[in-house]
């Protein structure tokens, strides 16, 4: 039921019940004696603008940040009262708009069967009693299509009573009236009010009356004194109150809504009242178990708190926000305004903090659950402010701090005023509350796709930004951007010497609200195609260097910079976790070491009594919520209603805050359904206590809209999805269930999580195909931080070839030639992975994986690929969010930045590779912007795959772009005998830079490791009792791996063997090259498949020779084969070189090994029928392959770390096209969806690893 009611009249305030029309408000007291309306009207406010600017804080301000990095706590703190806060010290102050008495003379103690309530699924306000067999029935409502307050009085007898008009203190006893005059006729009566202080908004209140006959009775409305005496049975009372903040003419205006609604009828006055507000109110329901709805709702707050209590509690805090902040006309010409500390609804001439607009948090918190409850219209008021600050903060921001754009401090007013606020240092001196209230801005677009109202803010958002640029300064060692003058707003630290002090550099929250907008303005460069904008370079770079988040001492996310002690251990704020919530980029998925510190953070306040306040404990709430820390978010809901709720349910700080009720049920929703992630999680946070329910018209970023409801903490029935933008999105469900991709403008039905058993037939076969009877031996072996998955690259899954700004690569190139590729297709879709790569990664757990190796595209990401050209921003996104995809579902990011596909500007500017002075720069360029946009999520990084590869095949062999070779009949230029052996050292080279760079500016703070893969295939002796077989194996050892190798790991150059033959074909290492390249690999990454003979040649080398000078053989002297083959010609089961090969590597370089690529096709594989898909050759092969890996771990102690298959899904094989398939899920190739299949040796590779891994 979505009712509060009570037994008895509100003894004050705090039991009163709201109404109100977004700017038109009551306090109902529900009194039967004399009923007393408290009324507001949002624009009367004490006094006009202002100009309150320090006008000497420029002058001051080096001196200022200079004392404060010089931890000269006094000497600024006395600075900052002298020249930065303002005087006046106080913004504006919102003001009651009166007070109306209804005189009945009914004594409470002489009425029977009273009941007072609250409709929330009417917004009407209900008083109900017999008196003397007289039976009284009173509603009042707030009409927002109306614009007025509408009381109903309806007896069973006519009855008489006065009604007053006046604007007193709610302090009952005083006598004081702050009013102009008042003026009376027979029907209506008038008051005029000017709020103290100069420019105030002068306001007109109207309350005319209208009685209704009936039964033959003649209604009376007497002018008694500058009063109204009524006697009917029915009786329609209207309020209407406007001020010249909206109108130059208030009494025309009053007089105009009083007319309309008197035009109307009582009944079609309710009806339009009741769908307006039900066109927003019954988008969302809330069913949760048990609901002691018998009971009043101050007798459930202090002793029965039912789950259905949390249920009202979310209903009433979306009637209050309805309430309280409506949408404005779209000309803006109604000048609406947002819901202050109090909503709406103040009683008093000298509220608490001012009843003003706080921007630390609590205007904030006020608006947390708007979009997520399906109410994203009622944050507009919000933007209109917003808009206004920014206009006025454009002095602010230049006269106090020399910077362009516009900032405001923690405060505002209805003028927007943005000078600092009071002269209290904890909070005064911090201009950056219009970070976090254009944060509003992006969150709500990812609500909603409203891509108008981004443009329309979007200048609001630039120029919050600009502001940000110019404000923040290097820190002592030039290597960040930081915030000084800082605080954290309203704490106080403890310095290194024990010293309380407030004012600091560069505040975590600071640098969260900073790095959070800064992403906002790129994405919403990207979205509003505004590619060009001036900014974006400075931004960019400003990105690059914000300081990270620091975890301190006690394990704790530290407040400020440096590991502070905190004076107040439990304080009230948590203001650097924001970033947690309500910002995203603290999360369990992709910076779980991060949520930890959070978790620890929050145990410590709570600890020490944090919480103490009703929105500060919503805001513990939220957190836990987003940690999915269930059990904590019932405990801090349970506290929240017994300690920080008034009996009307609103939330108390005390005194009565409305932020703690808006922060509470933001909180509920973030407990069922969270989107912050780029997905949607199904009751992430929902604790034992809510065993069943049932939601409706929750809303998730992308547009969708979600239906659902469960039993026992699982999922019961469909989960209905509305898409309003027709984007892609998972459904996760709760408990690692299932996880569901959704597509398309669209109503989508999936399907509920509960699982059927598998059949006794079913887990029998499952038994015989995972047969690991060779391996048993084998259980535990691995080290437990052991990774398995699969690798690929992105030329060869992603497709969208030329989507979303990306440029040409020399594969899309050569891709597109006749005659190049072996079925004459190209990778313009390859298998979709850029659209498919939430599916992709579900898919991927299900095999039970913890890494995944994948390629960036260089292309993608720098579309003309030069050190001087422009990121693509939407190419750096995709990869941000398939990693967080994957850090989401426990799976470990291996990137490699470079798989063979060089921008096609590049190739065409100075010839790619062959140029090493200029390939170089831009490589290392590609590199930074990876290492700076993606190397907080990722720890592991492979500068290049396969140099050797990529060098003989696309210049020796001419059959690889870029398709060079000395062969005419293939190719029109190159160089067989002299440019693969340029282009792997450009790669050696541009390597060595690229992992110094990491080394230098990134490794200390991302805490990753960096390397190269090669690769290599056993070569053995085609006669092993002839020792020129076995030197010519070693030789071509050296010359696939040693080339790249013994540089890297050491020498520093290259082998004798391969200068011996190339001379100086071959070309030299500077001394600096040399030490640049030798150590630069801090791993060995390692891709292998098969094993070759190789005899011995007695006639010199030929001059495109690139083996060493041998003959390789698919059998033995003895005419014992390589292996068993597979669907690709070079490609043989040969599972003992790999073994062999494992422990030459570890013997020559001793150095950890990651196995980066290992697998095989199987012949025929052309349709996914039962028998392909029960894969045998391929699980043969791993069993061999993994089995003798794990038998040089285990007998040979070589230090393996990693096993990538190659490869998750069949692929376009480069130069061969779709004919092999490499996958462990077939590709349907014909199907637009590139349907996926599932191949049982993931199945198996999944049950192997669990067997081998150590627990």
């Amino acid at each position: 039921m979505s009712e509060l009611w009570y037994r008895k009249p509100a003894s004050g305030w705090d039991e009163a019940l709201p109404v109100g029309n977004g700017r038109l408000g009551a306090m109902v007291h529900g009194r039967t004696d004399t009923e007393l309306l408290q009324l507001n009207e949002d624009s009367v406010w004490y006094g006009g603008p202002q100009n309150r600017l320090p006008g000497d804080a420029l002058e001051h301000l080096p001196r200022l940040r200079d004392l404060i990095r010089k931890g000269a706590h006094a000497e600024a703190e006395q600075l900052v009262r002298r020249a930065f806060f303002a005087s006046p010290n106080g913004q504006r102050h919102y003001e009651p708009l009166g007070t109306l008495s209804l005189e009945f003379g009914h004594p409470y103690d002489r009425v029977k069967g009273y009941r007072r309530s609250l409709d929330l699924k009417e917004g009407i306000s209900h008083v109900q009693y017999e008196y003397e067999n007289i039976k009284v029935h009173r509603q009042l409502l707030a009409s927002h299509p109306d614009e007025v307050l509408a009381m109903r009085i309806e007896a069973s007898h006519p009855i008489e009573f006065l009604v007053r008009l006046s604007r007193l203190s709610e302090v009952e006893y005083e006598t004081n009236e702050f009013l102009d005059d008042l003026i009376v006729d027979n029907r209506s009566i008038t008051m005029h009010v000017t709020p103290g202080g100069k420019g105030s908004n002068s306001a007109s209140c109207m309350v005319a009356i209208r009685c209704d006959n009936s039964q033959g009775e003649a209604p009376t409305i007497a002018r008694v004194g500058q009063n109204l005496v009524v006697n009917a049975r029915k009786t329609l009372i209207l309020i209407s109150a406007q001020s010249t903040y909206r109108f130059k003419d208030i009494d025309k205006a009053v007089i105009a809504d009083i007319e309309r609604a008197l035009a109307l009828s009582t009944e079609n006055i309710w009806k339009r009242h009741i769908t307006d507000y039900q066109a927003l109110y019954d988008r969302l329901e809330l069913q949760l178990g048990s609901d002691a709805t018998h009971l009043p709702t101050e007798e459930r707050i202090l002793n029965a708190r039912d789950p259905g209590l949390i249920a009202l509690y979310l209903h009433y805090s979306r009637y209050l926000l309805i309430s309280c902040s409506r949408p404005g006309k779209e000309d803006g010409s109604d000048r609406v305004l947002p819901a202050t500390l109090q909503g709406i609804w103040n009683p008093s001439f000298h509220p608490p903090w001012g009843c003003r607009y706080t921007i630390n948090i609590n205007l904030e918190m006020n608006y947390w659950s708007a979009n997520v409850g399906n109410l994203s219209e009622c944050e507009q008021p919000l933007f209109a402010l917003l808009e206004r600050v920014a206009a006025a903060g454009t002095e602010t921001a230049r006269k106090m701090y020399g910077c362009r754009g516009w900032t405001v401090h923690h405060n505002t007013d209805i003028w927007a005023d943005t000078a600092p606020v009071d002269r209290w240092m904890p909070a005064t001196p911090w201009p950056l509350g219009g970070a976090w209230l254009c944060f509003h801005i992006w969150d709500h677009y990812r609500f909603t796709g409203d891509r108008a109202l981004l443009a329309r803010m979007f200048p609001v958002l630039r120029g919050c930004v600009e502001f940000l640029l110019d404000f923040l300064v290097d820190d002592a060692t030039g290597k960040y951007k930081v915030t000084n003058p800082s605080i954290s707003p309203e704490n106080t630290f403890l310095d290194e010497n024990g010293n309380p002090g407030v004012l600091c550099e560069g505040s975590t929250i600071d640098i969260q609200l900073i790095r959070a907008l800064l992403n906002a303005f790129i994405s919403g460069i990207t979205v509003l195609d505004l590619a060009d904008d001036e900014l974006l370079p400075s931004v960019h770079e400003t990105l690059s260097r914000l300081p990270p988040m620091r975890i301190g001492s006690a394990g704790q996310l530290q407040e400020w910079m440096a590991d502070y002690g905190e004076a107040e251990p439990g304080h009230r704020h948590v203001s650097h976790l924001w970033a947690l919530y309500p910002g995203w980029d603290i999360n369990l998925g992709t910076t779980p070491d991060l949520a930890k510190a959070c978790a620890i953070t929050i145990q410590r306040r709570q600890a020490a009594g944090g919480g103490h306040t009703g929105w500060s404990r919503a805001w513990l709430l939220c957190l836990h919520a987003r940690l999915g820390a269930a059990d904590e978010c019932a405990k801090h809901l349970e506290l929240l209603l017994a300690q920080s709720t008034l009996p009307n349910l609103l939330d108390t700080h005390p005194p009565f805050q409305i932020d703690g009720n808006f922060g509470a049920g933001a909180g509920i929703l973030e407990m069922l359904v969270q989107s912050h992630e780029g997905v949607i999680r199904l009751l992430p946070a929902c604790p034992d206590e809510w065993r069943t329910g049932k939601i409706r018209g929750v809303r998730a970023r992308g547009g969708f809209e979600l239906d659902f409801g469960w039993k026992e903490g699982e999922i019961w029935g469909p989960v209905i999805v509305k898409s309003e933008l027709g984007l892609r999105t998972v459904i996760y469900y709760p408990h690692n269930g299932l996880q569901k991709v959704v597509e398309g403008p669209k109503l989508r039905r999936c399907k509920s999580n509960r699982r059927k058993k598998k059949s006794t037939e079913q887990k029998e076969a499952q038994r015989e195909i995972m047969d690991l009877t060779s391996v048993q031996d084998l259980k535990g072996v691995l080290r437990s931080d052991f990774f398995h998955g699969y690798a690929t690259a992105a030329p060869q899954i992603e497709g969208a070839w030329n989507k979303d700004g990306k440029g040409l690569s020399i594969w899309d190139t050569f891709g597109h030639k006749p005659g190049k590729i072996k079925d004459g297709s190209t990778a313009d879709d390859a298998v979709r992975s850029y659209d498919l790569y939430r599916e992709d990664i579900a898919l991927m757990k299900s095999y039970g994986v913890n890494g995944y190796r994948f390629s960036l595209s260089w292309s993608r990401i720098i579309p003309l690929g030069g050190a001087e050209d422009p990121v693509n921003e939407q190419g750096i996104k995709f990869y941000q969010d398939l990693i967080d995809e994957m850090l989401r579902n426990g799976i470990t990011p291996f990137v490699t930045i470079f798989h063979w596909d060089v921008p096609q500007a590049l190739e065409d500017r100075y010839g790619g590779m062959l140029n090493k002075e200029k390939f170089v720069p831009d490589f290392v360029r590609f590199a930074r912007v990876c290492f700076e946009h993606l190397g907080t999520r990722v720890k592991y990084w492979i500068t290049f795959n396969e140099p050797g590869v990529y060098s003989l095949a696309g210049y020796a062999a001419g059959v690889h772009a870029p398709g060079r070779s000395s062969y005419r009949d293939l190719n029109e230029e190159g160089d067989s005998s002299t440019e693969p052996f340029i282009v792997s050292h450009t790669q050696l080279i541009a390597h060595a830079y690229a992992a110094k760079l990491y080394r230098t500016e990134f490794q200390s703070e991302q805490k990753g490791t960096i390397g190269i893969t090669l690769s290599g295939n056993w070569s053995e002796a085609w006669d092993e009792d002839d020792p020129r077989d076995q030197e010519a194996a070693e030789r071509a050892r050296e010359f696939e791996i040693a080339w790249f190798a013994d540089p890297l790991y050491t020498t520093g150059d290259y082998p004798a063997s391969m200068r011996a033959q190339l001379g100086d074909r071959l070309p030299h290492f500077t001394p600096e090259e040399s030490k640049l390249v030798l150590g630069s690999s801090e791993f060995y990454g390692m891709n292998s498949y098969t094993t070759f003979f190789m005899q011995h040649k007695d006639t010199p080398a030929d001059i495109n020779d690139h083996k060493g000078n041998v003959f390789i053989h698919d059998t033995n002297s003895k005419g014992v084969p390589r292996g068993e083959e597979s669907d690709t010609p070079w490609l043989r089961m040969a599972p003992a070189g790999f073994r062999k090969l494992l422990n030459w590597i570890w013997s020559r370089y001793h150095i950890p090994i990651y196995v980066t690529e290992n697998g095989t096709t199987a012949k025929g594989e052309t349709a996914p029928t039962s028998e392909v898909l029960n894969d045998t050759f391929r699980q043969r092969f791993f069993e061999g392959y993994v089995g003798g890996l794990a038998r040089a771990v285990k007998e040979d102690g070589v230090d393996v770390r990693s096993y990538f298959a190659w490869t998750f899904t069949d692929n376009w094989e480069w130069a061969a096209g779709y004919t092999d398939r490499f996958g462990c899920t077939f590709i349907d190739y014909d199907s637009p969806e590139k349907t996926r299949y599932p191949k049982q040796s993931a199945y198996y590779l999944k049950a192997l690893f669990e067997h081998l891994i150590a627990a």
